[in-house]
């Protein structure tokens, strides 16, 4: 049965009776849908709207009253209807760096909450400073803490900054904290517990951050120490700002010129699809919800395509826990996790989950959580990356774990822009994390932030196994390529311009990284049969692992690569050379003049990203 809807009580109607009738194709025309609860259509449902047209909206638009003579309107969330008024979401906690190794937990209950919008944009929260970061300047905790055995600031967080504005914050009824507090890869956000208004000392509600709040000292080229201010009154400068008082339920908002109303975030995820299968969301714009715009889990069978999502408090299109699913054609930006991640397959039995992300373009995620939420998260076993865009990305590129993973003809430029120690493809921390394809992607011009530099292509803290050929690194200084104590890569057919080291290899799990590594790496050991007749038929090489130093990056090959106006094949710790086997690699230094970061050798033109 066909239903053709124009307005969003006739698409409730329409999903409604999907759970009770098969095979139902749903057509939305064109115009704005307001959804305040989350749609779940039943089985062999298919949605389809007009691409760019029409529009799914989680949030309710509500009138501005007038502006008082401070420019500012003041409004009351009750009288307009709405109750929940959401809450920042905190952290990462510690359990998030201590049981959690990567990819982290999706975090999509740990949003901004309830935000505003205007004219398809997300007005900004009251911000402090406008642009930057503020930097502590004393650590006033009792506790030292320490990265690598140097001193590292304080473990309580309880300290100064040099800005007298600190001062004016004590009166605000919820100023809310986003830094780096130790490290650059390592983000946590925090509610205020006390202001000093006398000395501008700052103490935040604790769980503390785990890598403690840091001054002075740096480690490498991080800075860490640094963080801005959220939801302030005294904060509120440029039309389009506002901040809340959840106490009062008030909005307060500059509105700019000729607005009269604000669309307010109510609903969750625009569609939550549990145990369902064979579901099609094709042509529709997701914007405004509070959480993600798919959102699927133990699915089978779920295709988005040709859908546009922006503007959401979590990930834009998440499927956990699924199988065969699709998600082609589409554009992700400005979400407040991260972009598209997918997930599935059994692991014990290395069943593939055939889940697909294809001809998708991703940018300006993640601009709540920074760090540990990719544009594109592959998770089980079996998933595939193919022709996708991502850039201007503050954390990863493409982000996996699991095994036998395919990831190629991608383009990623300027990734990690928020962060160094990081990479536009990262894996980290798991030995059993095997046959995966890396192939034919493009990557280039990842400064890193503060210009400190970032790895094109990153297997992190031992983790181990994979095959890279046929991609193009433009334009690292710091190393194009870093095995972290890894092992059994075969990384050969590549192209690697102006970079500085073609390959960073190390084993740091024999020397400063032993007693943080080790207990993760057996435990993901033990959390998979890789003994079994299975996985030792697959990785044979893991099934004896414990038997061959599992410390050391043994079985790694870097061959027929190809390195044009580079400096080197590769820079490692002392005897490390002698455990990876190099040969026929092409050095080349032409003539090439200033370099180009968006260079791209001739047969590139062959797997142009579309």
């Amino acid at each position: 049965m066909n239903y053709i809807v124009s307005n969003t009580e006739q698409l409730l109607h329409a999903v409604e009776q999907s759970e009770q009738e098969s095979d139902m194709e749903i057509v939305l025309e064109e115009g704005i849908y307001e959804i305040e609860h989350p749609l779940s259509p039943g089985n062999g449902t298919v949605l389809r709207g007009v691409p760019g047209k029409t529009i799914l909206k989680g949030s309710k638009t509500i009138p501005l009253p007038e502006a008082g003579e401070d420019g500012i309107c003041v409004v009351s969330l009750s009288n307009a209807g709405i109750t929940d008024y959401g809450s920042f979401g905190e952290g990462p906690y510690d359990d998030f760096w201590e049981e959690y190794d990567i990819p982290k937990p999706h975090m999509c209950e740990f949003g901004p909450g309830l935000e505003l919008f205007y004219r398809d944009g997300r007005l900004p929260l009251s911000r402090y400073p406008e642009s930057g970061y503020l930097t502590i300047t004393k650590a006033l905790g009792q506790t030292p803490t320490f990265y690598r055995d140097e001193p590292n600031g304080t473990k309580e967080g309880i300290f100064q900054c040099d800005d007298p504005s600190v001062a004016d914050w004590a009166e605000e009824p919820e100023p809310f904290l986003i830094g780096f507090w130790g490290l650059d890869w390592a983000t946590q956000r925090h509610s205020v517990k006390s202001i000093d208004k006398n000395t501008g000392t700052i103490e935040v509600n604790p769980p503390y951050h785990r890598y403690g709040y840091r001054y002075g000292k740096r480690y490498m080229n991080e800075t860490g120490g640094e963080f801005y201010a959220l939801n302030l009154k005294c904060a509120l400068k440029q039309p389009g700002q506002w901040c809340i008082d959840r106490k009062q339920g008030l909005l307060y908002l500059i509105p700019l010129e000729g607005q009269r109303e604000v669309s307010v975030s109510l609903c969750k995820d625009l569609f939550l699809l549990e145990d369902r299968e064979d579901i099609t969301i094709g042509g529709l714009v997701l914007c405004e919800s509070r959480e993600c715009g798919v959102k699927a889990v133990s699915c089978r069978g779920i295709t988005v395509e040709q859908c546009e999502v922006s503007h959401v408090g979590a990930w834009g299109i998440l499927a956990e826990n699924s199988t065969d699913c699709t998600i082609c054609d589409c554009f992700v930006h400005h979400t407040a996790g991260g972009g598209i991640g997918v997930g599935g397959g059994c692991r014990d039995t290395l069943t593939s989950s055939h889940n697909l992300v294809e001809n998708c373009r991703i940018t300006e995620i993640a601009y709540w959580h920074k760090t540990y939420l990719a544009a594109i998260e592959l998770t089980g076993v079996g998933c595939c990356a193919r022709r996708n865009k991502i850039y201007n990305v503050p954390h990863f590129g493409l982000l996996y774990q699991g095994n036998n993973h395919v990831m190629e003809y991608n383009e990623i430029e300027n990734a990690c822009y928020e962060s160094n120690d990081a990479g536009g493809i990262y894996a980290g921390r798991d030995w059993t994390c095997r046959g995966t394809i890396i192939r034919y992607n493009y990557l280039h011009h990842m400064p890193g932030r503060n210009n400190g530099g970032c790895t094109g292509i990153y297997f992190d803290d031992a983790v181990s196994s994979a095959e890279v050929y046929g991609n193009v690194l433009v334009g690292f200084y710091t190393g194009a390529i870093q095995l972290g104590g890894g092992r059994d890569y075969k990384i050969h057919h590549n192209t690697f311009y102006h970079c500085n080291v073609a390959l960073r290899i190390d084993s740091r799990t024999r020397d400063w990284g032993e007693d943080a590594l080790y207990p993760n790496l057996y435990r993901h050991l033990a959390e998979v049969p890789y003994q079994s007749e299975i996985w030792a038929k697959a990785y044979p090489e893991l099934a004896s692992i414990l038997e061959q130093e599992p410390g050391l990056p043994l079985g790694n090959e870097f061959y027929q690569n190809t390195l044009i106006d580079c400096g080197g094949n590769m820079g490692g710790g002392e005897g490390v050379e002698q455990m990876l086997s190099m040969y026929d690699n092409t050095m080349l230094s032409p003539d090439l003049g200033e370099a180009d970061a968006h260079f791209k050798p001739p047969y590139w033109n062959r797997i142009e990203v579309k």
